[in-house]
């Protein structure tokens, strides 16, 4: 596993996507990054897959790469991820 200051560094090009607007899916397991956020903003994933509308089963699910994600949420994750990364406030989902 990569130390989180590398994991975030990177975040962005982990968080890439394939597939149609209607079936996107997370190309590699990204939890760890979507982990160390929570980290960082000091939530618990529960919590921020609540603020997603979701469940963690069904996060995880997406952000592993086997169930499609929303286009709605897989940007609200990056941001949440970018402002880890750069040491800002998340903004609600």
């Amino acid at each position: 596993m990569q130390h989180s200051s590398t994991l975030l560094a990177s975040a962005l090009a982990d968080l890439e996507t394939s597939g149609p607007a209607s079936k996107l899916f997370f190309t590699r397991d990204v939890q760890p990054v979507v982990l160390e956020a929570c980290r960082r903003h000091n939530i618990s994933f529960d919590e921020y897959a609540a603020r997603l509308g979701t469940t963690r089963t069904a996060l995880v699910l997406m952000l592993k790469g086997i169930d499609p994600i929303p286009y709605r949420m897989r940007d609200s994750l990056r941001d949440f991820v970018d402002a880890a990364r750069q040491g800002r406030a998340a903004t609600a989902a």
